[in-house]
């Protein structure tokens, strides 16, 4: 038996064990907590109408509890960074059109650990005026998720802009 063969052999029973581990882990993590706003108070919420489409935005509500459209699920990856999932859909949250521009909108996808634009990290930032919020990073892009135009509407989708230390740009969670 060449050395190759028997490599595999020993290693695919090895890796399919990983596998499920790391699959039981992240399904049993079943955390969910909401995302608000420093500068509005609102929270992310998976738009209702949208929720069945492949990619539904996120946009800023009114924090309601139980409501299904704002809870979300952290899952560790293993490179420190969450991939944020929606407990109405199972979908991972995403840039929109795997961009890299300011201004592009916050969705949903089908959760795909390797997709950097599904990674994020919640980041303290530097500004004094933070008081316990956090910044919500892209892994890839780099830019923080905020609330454009400083609008507290509800309904106002959310997007990746440069990280530069507004209060739309802070984000908290509130356990469930």
């Amino acid at each position: 038996m060449s050395r190759l063969r028997r490599l595999g052999l020993v290693t695919m029973p090895l890796l399919a064990v990983v596998m499920m581990l790391t699959a039981t882990q992240a399904s049993a993590d079943t955390d969910f907590y909401q995302i608000s706003s420093k500068w509005s108070s609102k929270c992310m919420d998976l738009r209702d109408q949208e929720a069945d489409s492949a990619t539904p935005h996120v946009q800023q509500w009114s924090c309601k509890d139980n409501v299904s459209n704002q809870e979300w699920s952290p899952v560790l990856l293993t490179n420190g960074t969450i991939q944020l999932v929606s407990r109405r859909t199972g979908k991972c949250m995403s840039v929109d059109g795997h961009s890299d521009l300011a201004g592009a909108l916050i969705v949903t996808q089908s959760c795909f650990a390797a997709d950097a634009w599904q990674q994020w990290r919640f980041e303290t930032n530097p500004f004094p005026n933070a008081s316990g919020s956090a910044w919500l990073v892209n892994f890839h892009s780099g830019k923080c998720v905020e609330l454009p135009g400083w609008n507290t509407s509800d309904g106002l989708l959310l997007a990746q802009s440069d990280c530069v230390g507004g209060w739309k740009q802070y984000w908290n969670t509130i356990g469930l």
